[in-house]
């Protein structure tokens, strides 16, 4: 009976430090999906927000209107399909990789890199934010099955978490983009009329060399997305939750029997579309 007993004790002290292990290493998940986003997305939104005044004549502006048009149509037809073949951390990562040829192209702008470099960035974006959405669900449910939570208890925790470290991408990328301009702007100015000036007007409608705060700019943009997308690379996939859930009444015993149910990872079939978000943030 002695030995039972104590059999029975051992078994609740390991399900115990399991569930709390399950729910450490969601958070983990979701602060390495988090915190990549804002390195990748302080380089875009810094970009985005300047593009249409730095980049000669109208070309930033068009690149970044072909940039969501695409966007909005890739959402809808194409982006949860991507995500369910090829799994939530592995689109992620595949799509991220369209946000440095983006930034990179800024370097060099003319009709023949920006755009082909927009309408690309508009449909992995769609695929970007369907991943996301997807991995963020995941994490989130089963953070909350192995606190003995409904499955979606946590839900709205981890969304908001993982978009209070989004939204500083905003902030920190035009602080950045302020800076080094305003440095570069300082250190050389050409006097009017001399020759950098002239070949800026000349090339003014149909897209030219950058000046060096520019160039400094898009290069600094460009490192950080290469930082973003290595860390990408090393996103863990989505946890592994039981495939069938009752959602109205968590089991009590659900961390104890937890090794009896057969887990798979949980990939929606059609992960959630959002498109009026993801037009917004890209």
């Amino acid at each position: 009976m002695e030995a039972h007993v104590a059999i029975n004790t051992f078994d609740v002290t390991s399900s115990i430090e399991s569930n709390a292990y399950a729910k450490r290493w969601a958070i983990i998940r979701l602060l390495h999906l988090s915190f990549t986003f804002l390195i990748i997305f302080t380089a875009f939104n810094g970009t985005q927000s300047i593009i249409s005044s730095i980049v000669p004549g109208d070309l930033g502006y068009w690149s970044v209107a072909t940039l969501y048009l695409t966007l909005a149509f890739s959402a809808l037809f194409l982006s949860t399909s991507v995500v369910t073949l090829l799994g939530q951390h592995r689109a992620i990562f595949f799509a991220s990789l369209a946000y440095l040829v983006f930034i990179g192209a800024n370097l060099y702008p003319r009709f023949w890199t920006l755009i082909p470099a927009a309408m690309l960035i508009g449909v992995a974006g769609a695929i970007l934010w369907a991943g996301q959405g997807s991995y963020v669900t995941v994490a989130a449910t089963a953070y909350s099955i192995a606190a003995g939570l409904p499955p979606k208890a946590s839900m709205g925790l981890f969304t908001g978490l993982f978009f209070t470290i989004f939204q500083f991408s905003m902030f920190i990328g035009n602080i950045l983009s302020s800076v080094i301009l305003l440095v570069a702007s300082r250190n050389s100015t050409p006097p009017v009329g001399s020759i950098d000036e002239q070949s800026s007007t000349s090339t003014e409608q149909s897209g030219g060399s950058l000046n060096k705060g520019s160039f400094v700019l898009f290069s600094v943009f460009t490192v950080l997305t290469v930082v973003g997308i290595i860390g990408l690379f090393f996103l863990p996939p989505p946890p592994k939750i039981p495939s069938t859930i009752d959602e109205k009444k968590p089991s009590s015993n659900s961390s104890s029997s937890s090794s009896e149910l057969e887990v798979t990872p949980l990939i929606p079939s059609k992960p959630p579309t959002l498109p009026p978000p993801i037009t917004v943030k890209g």
